[in-house]
């Protein structure tokens, strides 16, 4: 795939997920002119290693997937470590019960970090869409917004005590 080819199917799958190159560089922590340099064949080289894995989450794609298309990776290599991520994932939670979730690193339990960066959630095997997903954003905002209040109101205290 030359860099042309690369930018069309990076614009592609912007599309179809709904955003645009402005929300795409929002959440990739990139600029808007980079990311339509890379969609209009612009740029002189592919984007990095580090740019892919910002764009991933929010294209619904997997890492491993944009580093194909890149030349990063060849279709033999993919496969197996697309697979060798889902075992490993796998192998960590089959064995688990919910007291050791409450341990694991922050990345697997926080429903914003699943909603935001993992490319393929599924609800009763329909897979989630990137609309369903703000939806649910913002539904959880207005459910926790209370609490997010109740904490300030329990930190001020403490704070004016301190003065």
């Amino acid at each position: 795939m030359d860099l042309v080819e690369f930018g069309q199917y990076l614009k592609k799958l912007r599309k179809n997920r709904g955003l645009t190159l402005s929300q795409l560089a929002m959440e990739a922590k990139t600029s808007h002119s980079y990311l339509s340099q890379i969609e209009n064949g612009k740029k002189q080289n592919f984007p990095s290693s580090e740019m892919l894995i910002n764009l991933s989450g929010p294209l619904g794609v997997y890492y491993a997937e944009l580093l194909k298309h890149a030349g990063y990776l060849w279709d033999e290599d993919l496969d197996g470590y697309n697979e060798q991520l889902d075992m490993e994932r796998y192998d960590r939670e089959k064995n688990m019960d919910m007291d050791d979730f409450d341990d694991e690193e922050p990345y697997w339990t926080d429903l914003n970090n699943l909603l935001t960066k993992e490319p393929h959630i599924t609800y009763r095997d329909f897979l989630i869409t990137n609309e369903e997903r703000k939806l649910i954003l913002a539904y959880l905002d207005g459910l926790f917004a209370k609490r997010e209040g109740e904490q300030l109101e329990l930190i001020l205290p403490e704070d004016r005590q301190d003065t």
